[in-house]
């Protein structure tokens, strides 16, 4: 199936700063004062619903950890080693600490979680036994890549914990019953699902787990461990993924139909439950389904784009979404929200390249599209922190976003543009004027914007679905 690889989204082309400091790792010490203070820390803190970790678990095992090492099996040494990094990660956010925290600090703390996720990870790969310990530090090691290392570091590390997951008989209720209530595998198997559906949809990675494998749901057995509206989008991206592997949408339009009629009633619940919630939770809550929902419909859509049937209704929807996915980010900038992360400046990317696209298809008004892209291209600006290559990432966007508008005859600044004028992001305007299709192939122009390096799009088969009614 083509999915967003299809549209020449290169997922491994933007190079990242935290990603390229886990890949070369500088020289790393070990400080035992320092990793107690880390662990006590972790203790001390309130768990959240997302966290899988045992903490009683990591308070047994710290003190042979510290002081007899190779007491430990490779499995024990994994989870204290990835309860480190956690540890770490969380100093660096601000709201753990509760006060802001100096730079250095900062930084200190975000080399000794990548330091720890290494350690971890070589533990990990020298367990050779399946346990509940490795596939709980394989949980939190995969959250970790998804938002700091590679495409590929996170898909070697799924793969691992579909395996812990196959190996163990979690996808068996009579052979997961096996397991000690303690060892939580209930809720470790419902946080792994997540997991895997969530990556797999960001990477356009095969799920690990196929919901079809599965004869029981953790979640209503056990407490789980994210709320029951979390796991009802983890259950809508699995069955996507899943089904995706047995069918070929091109070929079934009432499937992709009955597809999105699930969504939809997804999201209208969530707006009903956005009514009734409290207010401090209403906006994340609402805009976190809109955002899932929006990259799902971008996944079955975007290879649709020029099917005889669908086409047309393909590029309004993916315009749409594209749009609800830029606006609920901003909408997060404007409270102060935004957190820059790997997962959230990729779907960005995306959706700033399906704006161009489908507006030059005449699918999205103009003097919308620029709002958007003054948007999208402001927000990349702000994940500078996490990526080496935002900025020009930023002035690529504009040159497109330039050449776009004029071609179309839309002047860049409008009294409501929200950002101002960004056009001394970019370059120069193009000559021309009229259709942008007639005189400019933005299939080409995209595959040239930067280096490859730097360029968010692959130079193979740039937007090869897409060239077919563009070029």
């Amino acid at each position: 199936m083509v999915r967003l690889a299809g549209l020449g989204l290169d997922p491994t082309g933007i190079v990242f700063h935290d990603s390229s400091r886990v890949i070369k790792q500088a020289s790393f010490y070990r400080n035992s004062a320092v990793e107690t203070n880390l662990i006590s820390f972790y203790l001390g803190t309130v768990p959240t619903h997302t966290d899988i970790f045992d903490r009683e678990k990591a308070r047994n095992l710290f003190p042979r950890f510290a002081t007899l090492p190779e007491s430990l099996m490779d499995d024990e040494t994994a989870y204290v080693f990835a309860c480190l990094c956690k540890a770490a990660d969380m100093r660096v956010q601000e709201r753990w600490s509760g006060t802001d925290i100096p730079e250095s600090d900062r930084k200190q703390f975000q080399d000794l979680a990548i330091g720890y996720y290494h350690l971890a990870c070589e533990a990990v790969g020298q367990a050779s036994i399946p346990s509940i310990l490795t596939l709980s530090a394989l949980q939190y090691l995969t959250t970790f890549a998804a938002a700091r290392g590679s495409r590929t570091q996170t898909m070697n590390l799924l793969q691992k914990m579909g395996w812990q997951v196959h190996q163990l008989g979690l996808c068996k209720k009579a052979t997961a019953n096996l397991y000690d209530l303690s060892d939580g595998a209930g809720q470790l198997l419902a946080s792994v699902l997540y997991m895997d559906s969530q990556c797999g949809i960001l990477l356009d990675l095969s799920s690990q787990i196929l919901t079809s494998e599965l004869d029981w749901d953790p979640s209503i057995d056990t407490p789980p461990p994210i709320s029951a509206t979390s796991l009802k989008v983890m259950r809508l991206e699995a069955d996507f993924l899943d089904l995706s592997t047995k069918i070929d949408f091109q070929n079934d339009v009432h499937l992709v139909l009955r597809t999105e009629s699930n969504w939809s009633s997804f999201l209208k619940s969530v707006h009903i439950q956005h009514t009734t919630e409290k207010e401090g939770m209403r906006h994340s809550f609402l805009g976190w389904a809109l955002i899932r929902v929006s990259m799902l419909s971008i996944m079955l859509r975007s290879p649709l784009l020029y099917h005889e049937t669908l086409g047309s209704s393909s590029l309004s929807i993916v315009a749409r979404s594209a749009s609800t996915v830029l606006r609920v980010y901003w909408d997060l900038t404007l409270i102060g929200k935004l957190e820059p992360c790997w997962p959230q400046l990729r779907r960005i990317t995306t959706c700033i390249q399906l704006v161009i696209l489908t507006c030059a298809e005449g699918h999205l008004h103009p003097t919308e599209a620029r709002d958007l892209l003054s948007i999208g291209i402001d927000l990349v600006r702000k994940h500078e922190p996490v990526s080496d290559t935002a900025v020009q990432m930023a002035a690529s966007f504009q040159n497109a976003k330039n050449k776009l508008l004029h071609g179309l005859s839309v002047s860049q600044l409008s009294p409501s543009d929200p950002l101002g004028d960004l056009s001394s992001v970019g370059t120069g305007h193009e000559a021309g004027s009229g259709n942008p299709n007639a005189e400019m192939d933005w299939p080409s122009f995209f595959a040239g914007l930067t280096d490859m390096d730097t360029n968010p799009f692959t130079e193979e088969s740039p937007f090869d679905l897409l060239d077919k009614g563009m070029a």
